[in-house]
């Protein structure tokens, strides 16, 4: 992308935001002003769909289905839906959350973000949403990375 273009699109104060949030001992709301939230943990049941587990990676990954039990709480059965991201969260069937947010699954043994094609069953993860910048929750946002753009008629 040309420089001038990036000026153009990009969301103010986000590359100083990076930044600052990579510093050494950076707080984790420097990396996410807008919040984040712990929606569940639980144990990688099944997942379909996905080039990954190891072997040869073929980008951009198929379309995935990751399923996990909560072993926590209500102990509800969740279902991410992703395409190289986390597109989608439903527990117990209704819909937790949905991209322009983003979307990780984080590793309880080390702390790191699991991508999509290295999720396995028997791996515990916590499921995090990192709220997007409000610009991505207009109807313009929304028409560029909400769940109508990948196709996800909610």
């Amino acid at each position: 992308m040309a420089a001038g273009d990036l000026a153009r699109v990009l969301v103010p104060g986000t590359v100083s935001l990076l930044m600052r949030a990579g510093e050494p001992g950076a707080p984790r709301s420097a990396a996410a002003p807008y919040g984040v939230r712990t929606l569940c943990r639980g144990l990688i049941q099944a997942v379909e769909g996905s080039t990954g587990h190891g072997g040869e990676l073929a980008l951009p990954s198929l379309p995935t289905s990751i399923v996990l039990r909560e072993s926590e709480g209500l102990r509800r059965m969740v279902r991410l839906e992703a395409h190289n991201e986390i597109l989608l969260v439903l527990a117990d069937g209704a819909v937790v959350a949905t991209v322009p947010d983003q979307i990780c699954m984080i590793s309880t043994a080390d702390g790191m973000v699991v991508d999509v094609d290295k999720a396995e069953p028997g791996l515990e993860v916590d499921i995090m949403v990192v709220k997007a910048a409000p610009v991505w929750h207009t109807a313009e946002g929304l028409a560029l990375g909400g769940p109508h753009a990948f196709g996800l008629a909610l």
